[in-house]
């Protein structure tokens, strides 16, 4: 897995880790295992802020953007899960 400026690159993977960077309000992950039908789950690991991560996005094929509302103070790390 690699870190790229806003975007995570991961090939063909199913599950994985992520970081919505501070000062900014999402992360796509680029994985070619999203579908029309992919239930995708993301499970924080550090605090939120009281903030909701959501699936802002999702492209068949391509990978899928997690997202908060607002830019927060700190990095927000999750966990990330892809059924299809």
């Amino acid at each position: 897995m690699t870190h790229q400026s806003g975007e995570i690159a991961t090939s063909s993977a199913t599950i994985g880790t992520a970081i919505i960077p501070i000062g900014s309000t999402e992360v796509s992950i680029a994985t070619t295992q999203v579908t029309n039908t992919s239930l995708i789950y993301v499970t924080p690991q550090s605090s939120t802020n009281n903030q909701v991560l959501y699936v802002k996005k999702k492209e068949e094929n391509e990978g899928f953007t997690v997202a908060i509302d607002n830019a927060s103070s700190q990095d927000i790390r999750f966990n990330w899960w892809i059924v299809n």
